[in-house]
Parts: structure tokens; C-alpha cells; sequence
């Protein structure tokens, strides 16, 4: 169904609240692609600053030591989920004007 089709059926309300969760799930399961697959392993084999960490903390950004090299991993992902988010906002913006 067409975005206009879309309009008149439903109405313009309901047309943006679709495009806003169709947006959350393509950035949500790009994301979580990323982060499962990428930003994961790296906390899980980096070298533990605290010998204690069990369960998720094993799993998490608190688990790299102050200096860490694998610290960059978090940043670079930071800024591209941020465009990400900034080219699918720009992108269904379009498509709703």
C-alpha cells in the first residue's frame, strides 16, 4: 500500500505512527545486528578491570580497562548509529512531506 493510499484510508496520524515504528525496527534490528555482533565480542574478550565481573557485567562497556584500545569500538559505533538514525529520520521525513 502507497503512502497516499495510506492517508486516505487510515489517515495522516495513523500513516506517521506506522512510518515511526517501521523506523524504530529498521534502526533497532541494525543496531542489535551490530551490537550482537560487533560490540559484544569485543567487551567479552577484552582484558577485565575488575577481576570480580560476573554475568553481564563480563558483557558490558564497564568491563574495559580506563585505557583500553578496544574503547574506540564504542565511539566509532556511536557516531554511526548516529547517522544512521539522522539518515533515517531525513529519509521517512521525506517520504511523509
Amino acid at each position: 500500500m502507497s503512502d497516499e493510499q495510506m492517508i486516505q484510508r487510515c489517515g495522516l496520524d495513523m500513516t506517521i505512527i506506522l512510518q515511526l515504528a517501521k523506523l524504530g525496527i529498521i534502526f533497532f534490528t541494525i543496531t542489535t545486528i551490530f551490537g550482537i555482533g560487533v560490540i559484544l565480542p569485543v567487551d567479552k574478550t577484552a582484558v577485565p578491570s575488575n577481576q570480580n565481573a560476573t554475568g553481564f557485567e563480563t558483557l558490558s562497556y564497564s568491563n574495559l580497562e580506563k585505557n583500553a584500545p578496544q574503547i574506540w569500538c564504542h565511539w566509532v559505533f556511536t557516531y554511526i548509529f548516529s547517522f544512521l538514525m539522522f539518515y533515517l529520520l531525513d529519509y521517512f521525513n521525506a517520504r511523509v512531506s
